[in-house]
């Protein structure tokens, strides 16, 4: 995490197909290409997930369960998000090249405004990358 006043996140994420089909906020995004990120602050129960497609649609919630979630909307608004797709060949196969840079406040990501980000622990981060495929056929 940055010292500052948020945390920086910059995915490069290269595969054979792309699926931006949400335009909306809080949409299914996860039904997309997207990439994610999940964390929990030390000594909390609950979490918090980032989830973000390729056109930079957001779903980001706060959690007590995996099934408990409440929709972070008052932070939706402060979350930077800046996309690139590339299309490219190799050879005769085209292939589709995307990056994804967020800036998340510290408030979206649980911290009060007198808590520097700087030296901050957390007991669980996880980045993921999701690319759903159209059906294919063998």
């Amino acid at each position: 995490m940055t010292g500052g006043k948020c945390s920086t996140f910059f995915y490069m994420v290269t595969g054979e197909a792309v699926r931006a089909v949400n335009t909306e906020d809080f949409g299914s995004v996860w039904e997309d290409s997207c990439v994610e990120f999940f964390m929990q602050r030390e000594g909390e129960s609950g979490y918090r997930n980032f989830e973000c497609n390729v056109l930079g649609v957001l779903l980001s919630r706060s959690h007590e369960t995996r099934e408990k979630g409440v929709p972070q909307t008052e932070n939706m608004a402060s979350i930077f998000r800046h996309g690139t797709i590339c299309h490219r060949y190799e050879g005769e196969r085209q292939v589709s090249d995307w990056t994804m840079y967020l800036e998340i406040p510290k408030k979206a990501l649980g911290f009060g405004n007198h808590e520097s980000l700087s030296g901050q622990r957390s007991e669980r981060i996880s980045t993921n990358v999701a690319m759903r495929l159209p059906n294919l056929t063998f």
